[in-house]
């Protein structure tokens, strides 16, 4: 069977009646789900790992419902984590309810995390905190951090992340601390990182799962050493007023920050989305979401339409072709890489 970019007519199809198969229980349109599944291939995840695409895109668009944010947000969220936090495909549902529920108890909404995603995560990752409990740390980081911002350029949360993080193993910061007794390096460890191409090598990241153990260690001794306070933090070289401020924000709610940690790290038991999504569809939200897809499909699904990009390509054939697809429809929204940019589906305009 001839392969377009990795997928075969079949799998096009297939990706077809799944959709059609599933927007109206997720409450999307075809175009949003597919924008969602965009999200995924535009960030490597076609070819032979088009499967990671397929088996998580429609948690993306669930999620995003729960959280009345876009299916592409959540999609690109969802992304960010499976390249830069160490998360299995499998584990994205726990991710997403400990996104959610970090959201209802603070003002950092999961809109928010989503739209700062790729600098938090960087940030995250290149600290050593990666994985359920590295994600279940960010998420109640970013409610501290949030304690700080102001309620409209909460784009802050990530610059006191990262300006906390990147500085900690200054030279400036490390000889400051050092002064007062506090040697940061016994709270970092060499862990295993992949290069971007592949070979893993030994970087410095913070101690633990997560690298938990060794920021609630670093707290616990500014704590001791009174570092928190603004006079002996600007003898420790805490001059630069991101970095200070969070180190203090962080050592006054060391003990929320670990609670926070376990509180969402069982997130999932509490089955938020599910929950929310139930509600959610018994709402007069729905109702008019729903409108809003059927005249969305109306509005291009009519005979004449042409399939001149991937989104209007794919609600035609929704509305006029629900049973099956003939192979040159196929053709046109599969046709090789060349015309998949062309359709917008595999990074084109």
């Amino acid at each position: 069977m001839k392969q377009t970019a990795g997928i075969s007519a079949a799998k096009a199809e297939s990706i077809k009646a799944d959709i059609l198969a599933n927007f109206k229980g997720l409450v999307a349109s075809p175009s949003e789900m597919l924008a969602a599944l965009r999200k995924y291939t535009e960030a490597g995840f076609d070819g032979s790992k088009f499967q990671i695409a397929e088996d998580s895109y429609k948690k993306s668009v669930r999620a995003a419902l729960a959280m009345f944010a876009s299916a592409e947000d959540l999609a690109k969220l969802n992304v960010d984590v499976l390249l830069k936090m160490q998360i299995k495909p499998s584990e994205l549902d726990k991710v997403n309810n400990m996104v959610l529920k970090a959201g209802r108890d603070g003002r950092f909404e999961a809109k928010d995390f989503a739209a700062n995603a790729p600098k938090i995560l960087n940030t995250a990752s290149v600290a050593g905190m990666t994985g359920l409990t590295g994600m279940a740390l960010v998420s109640a980081l970013t409610q501290q951090a949030m304690q700080l911002a102001p309620a409209d350029q909460k784009a802050e949360v990530s610059t006191f992340m990262q300006h906390f993080f990147g500085h900690l193993t200054d030279a400036h910061y490390v000889k400051g601390l050092a002064k007062k007794g506090i040697r940061v390096q016994d709270f970092y460890e060499d862990k295993m990182v992949e290069r971007p191409d592949g070979v893993p090598v030994r970087k410095k990241r913070l101690k633990g799962e997560g690298g938990l153990d060794g920021l609630l260690g670093l707290l616990n001794a500014f704590a001791a050493k009174r570092i928190d306070d603004p006079f002996e933090a600007s003898k420790a070289g805490f001059r630069e007023q991101y970095t200070k401020q969070f180190m203090i924000q962080l050592v006054g709610g060391r003990g929320v920050l670990s609670a926070a940690v376990k509180d969402y790290l069982n997130a999932d038991k509490e089955d938020l989305i599910g929950k929310s999504t139930a509600e959610i569809k018994q709402s007069s939200f729905a109702k008019i979401k729903q409108a809003e897809i059927a005249k969305e499909s109306a509005q291009v699904g009519s005979k004449g339409t042409t399939a001149t990009n991937a989104w209007a390509g794919m609600i035609e054939w929704a509305s006029d072709n629900p049973v099956k697809a003939s192979a040159a429809d196929l053709g046109t929204f599969f046709g090789g890489r060349a015309a998949l940019k062309q359709f917008g589906f595999f990074g084109g305009n």
